[in-house]
């Protein structure tokens, strides 16, 4: 799970008062290390398995669910 609790903000140019909504969101991840000296990895991570609709700021809003896959090597 990942969340963030709603935040406020002020502007002294606009005089406006903005507000961002917290959220909470379900996700899954999972690694697998292989090879020699366990020097590979394949990790798989689905991320906002909710479908959320949520943002960092008033005019930026995540993208829905998502898959990530990574390989990575060490050397």
């Amino acid at each position: 799970m990942r969340s963030s609790t709603a935040k406020k903000s002020y502007s002294l140019s606009t005089k406006e008062t903005t507000r961002i909504a917290g959220y909470t969101t379900l996700n899954f991840a999972t690694a697998y290390h292989f090879g020699p000296k366990q020097a590979f990895s394949a990790n798989f991570e689905v991320l906002n398995i909710t479908n959320q609709l949520y943002g960092y700021e008033t005019s930026i809003y995540e993208p829905g669910r998502r898959f990530n896959l990574k390989l990575t090597a060490r050397y």
